[in-house]
């Protein structure tokens, strides 16, 4: 992984936000370094779902929840003994991209109650703040 310079531009910092995993790995407690989940099929449909709707929606329909709150989202993974991990601990040895992708939720309309904790999270706690300061104030 390379180091960060801090001098981000606007494009580097949305590339580097899309570059960043959605998910840690834990196996056991216990922090597996390089193993990092970039999505889960549930967040992934309503990625999907509003990226393609997001050029019919309207302005107020965009506002409702804005591409922005996805590129937010960090979260953590556990793993009990019953997944296998290398010798020293750095990665999974199963493939974790196919057992997720396999994986039947246990809650019915896991898209939909993502979607509205995602919305309300949203309305309640994101706020953009905008300088109206010019460089010729002090």
């Amino acid at each position: 992984m390379g180091e960060d310079s801090g001098g981000d531009t606007p494009g580097q910092s949305a590339a580097m936000a899309s570059a960043v995993p959605l998910f840690e790995a834990f196996w056991q407690g216990r922090l597996i370094p390089e193993t990092r989940v970039q999505s889960v099929p549930f967040v992934r449909k309503v990625m999907v779902s509003d990226a393609v709707g997001s050029a019919k929606r309207s302005g107020r329909a965009q506002d409702v929840l804005p591409d922005e709150c996805f590129n937010r989202l960090r979260g953590m993974l556990f793993f009990g003994p019953s997944f296998r991990v290398t010798r020293n601990k750095l990665s999974f040895r199963d493939d974790l991209h196919s057992l997720l992708e396999s994986a039947a939720p246990l809650e019915r309309n896991l898209e939909r109650k993502f979607r509205e904790w995602l919305v309300n999270c949203h309305n309640r706690l994101d706020k953009v703040w905008a300088s109206l300061l010019t460089s010729g104030h002090t």
